[in-house]
């Protein structure tokens, strides 16, 4: 059989009324991916035989590109059965050329189980035009919260914002940048902006100017967030930002104050290593330092060298006692000075055993000998033992 009258026969099949002969029609015609399938497709889906739709809507899906424009078409000015069958193959074909109907599929009042696995296929594609849609997204469920749940779009929408939170990161994987544009726009909502702000610290490896904007906003809690994923970033042109950052938080009495100045202080303790050694001996050179606990953080990101270790743990108990603070502050000080030389150490343990690896195995005259080896050689091992190498 010529595949023009297989073509014709699986047709003939598909629209026969016979529904075991119908589905097996819809397959093969998928695994023929003849594009002259998709109009009789299309038609199966429109048509009354309810047991044809899910099959038909399968085959459409394997058809990708070409039959989009069809499909989107029936999700607009068709039944809502057909435009349901039609937002499913639309999912399952899930390229960038569908991505206008499936951000429609998204935000539409569809059934959840259409409309979650429309979300997730947002985050698939990873093109920064998804990006509004999944916003508005979560958007959504803002707005609902506190109200009773009144739909089934109410009740599924905290799965579907939380999908959507995970397609942002699916894009923020490959768009960090552009995705950090959105910190400056109007439009963007603030709890938005605090979704993102981890994303950036996670996947950005220079800090967008963006970013550090957000070290300006008047909410704190905000800004925490901002400096945690500039730490996270830990790009040294942002070094004059957390510098300001600490300045203007170090007279500060609130709990978000302290966090700014243990974050900034990392930070710079990062950087700038034992250089910012002056900066943070000279706050501590003053009596009555309220955010001690804030530059000793700082202190511990320092990455000493072994001759420098002893001279820096002396200077930093010697500055530590400024305060007199009597024997309950002593024992204190001394738990934190152990505590920032056990890092050091094991920082500089680490150090020697990525430089050194090859000193971790012993060289090959001590190593074990196979047993076959040490079974031949045992009453030689033996008389070694008890008489020496003189014997």
């Amino acid at each position: 059989m010529s595949g023009e009258e297989q073509f014709d026969k699986l047709v003939s099949e598909l629209n026969s009324g016979d529904l075991i002969k119908a589905v097996l029609a819809a397959h093969r015609l998928s695994d023929l991916k003849d594009e002259r399938a998709i109009p009789h497709l299309i038609c199966a889906i429109m048509g009354g035989n309810s047991m044809l739709h899910t099959d038909a809507a399968r085959a459409l899906g394997t058809f990708g590109k070409p039959a989009i424009a069809m499909l989107a078409e029936i999700l607009e000015d068709h039944d809502a059965r057909a435009a349901h069958e039609a937002a499913k193959a639309l999912v399952e074909i899930g390229n960038r050329e569908s991505l206008p109907a499936l951000c429609k599929i998204a935000l539409g009042n569809w059934d959840p189980a259409i409309r979650i696995p429309a979300t997730h296929v947002l985050g698939e594609i990873r093109d920064i035009s998804a990006v509004p849609t999944l916003f508005a997204i979560m958007d959504l469920e803002r707005e609902r919260e506190g109200r009773p749940a009144i739909t089934m779009r109410d009740v599924e929408l905290g799965e579907q914002s939380q999908t959507a939170l995970n397609s942002l990161t699916l894009i923020a994987n490959d768009h960090p940048y552009e995705l950090a544009a959105y910190l400056g726009k109007a439009e963007t909502s603030f709890e938005n902006k605090k979704s993102i702000l981890p994303l950036l610290g996670t996947y950005c490896r220079k800090a967008p100017k963006e970013l550090l904007g957000c070290l300006a906003n008047n909410d704190k809690g905000f800004k925490l967030i901002a400096a945690n994923s500039i730490l996270a970033i830990a790009d040294p042109s942002s070094l004059d930002s957390m510098l300001e950052l600490f300045e203007a938080h170090k007279e500060g009495k609130e709990r978000d104050d302290l966090r700014l100045l243990n974050v900034s202080a990392h930070f710079v303790g990062r950087i700038k290593g034992l250089q910012a050694f002056s900066y943070f001996a000279g706050h501590l050179d003053k009596p009555g330092c309220t955010f001690k606990n804030s530059i000793l953080a700082g202190i511990s990101e320092f990455d000493p060298s072994p001759s420098d270790l002893r001279p820096l743990q002396r200077e930093i108990t010697r500055l530590l006692s400024v305060d007199g603070e009597g024997r309950e502050g002593a024992r204190r000080d001394a738990w934190d000075m152990e505590r920032i030389y056990s890092k050091w150490l094991s920082r500089l343990k680490l150090k020697c055993n990525l430089e050194h690896t090859g000193l971790q195995e012993p060289p090959r005259r001590f190593r074990t000998p196979p047993k076959a080896l040490r079974r031949h050689n045992f009453a030689e091992q033996r008389k070694l033992a008890i008489g020496g190498a003189g014997r």
